[in-house]
């Protein structure tokens, strides 16, 4: 009979530990068209390769590559702390 019990508790145990599922954290979706509404990523992009930004060898981004890529880790950045504080 001890063995039983023994095995109901650890049964128990176990069906408690799946129950709780509260160390997960679900990261919201970022969406990368409201980003580029926010910048107004089409035009400056347009912009930017008439006036041939960055250049075809360049090694750096353009001002407004570089604002995407900002507003981007600003967002997942926020969602990592969001995460952290869970």
């Amino acid at each position: 009979m001890m063995k039983f019990d023994f095995i109901q508790k650890i049964i128990r145990g176990v069906k408690n530990l799946f129950a709780r599922n509260k160390m997960s954290y679900e990261f919201k979706n970022i969406k990368v068209a409201d980003i580029e509404k926010e910048i107004n990523l089409k035009e400056k992009g347009e912009s930017d390769g008439k006036n041939n930004l960055p250049s075809e060898n360049s090694e750096v981004f353009s001002i407004t590559e570089n604002e995407a890529i900002t507003k981007y880790d600003n967002r997942r950045h926020q969602a990592v702390e969001d995460a952290a504080k869970y």
